[in-house]
């Protein structure tokens, strides 16, 4: 079970500059079959071979590599029927400082183009861990697992 995703801003724009689509999906509802990749293909469509993210960092993958990416169910753990909304999906610039804090039932998206940390825990009786994105990006965090926040460079 996945708990935490970081994808660096860096990772997504040297993505678009390395490949011709100028779209990257990294979470998706299942990651495609080789067969159905190949039958899109040779219908024309302009798809690479997925494969499942290892490790909480995403990076870009040159041309001729399959993307990885996660499923969202990986981030599903802990969304409860007493949810009003399943996420909540946050900008941020350098301006906007954030207290630890957790969000018990939604996933939390946060994405900003300056410096980003998330501080996270795999349950409530492992070490806090944290991931950096000095140039900032995105953090994906389950319910009650993650606190985020920026800072200025």
């Amino acid at each position: 079970m996945r708990k935490v995703l970081a994808i660096p801003l860096k990772e997504v724009r040297e993505h678009f500059a390395l490949n011709s689509r100028q779209d990257v999906k990294i979470v998706t509802p299942e990651i495609l079959a080789a067969e159905l990749i190949a039958k899109l293909q040779a219908a024309g469509r302009l798809l690479k071979p997925e494969q499942p993210m290892a490790g909480v960092e995403w990076r870009h993958a040159v041309s001729d590599a399959p993307n990885a990416l996660c499923e969202s169910r990986e981030f599903a753990t802990g969304l409860a029927d007493e949810t009003l909304g399943p996420f909540s999906l946050c900008f941020a610039n350098e301006k906007s400082p954030q207290d630890a804090h957790y969000h018990p039932h939604h996933l939390e998206i946060f994405f900003s183009e300056h410096p980003l940390e998330a501080e996270y825990r795999n349950d409530a009786n492992t070490p806090l861990e944290r991931v950096s994105l000095a140039k900032g990006g995105c953090s994906f965090s389950p319910p009650a697992l993650c606190t985020a926040r920026t800072w200025a460079a």
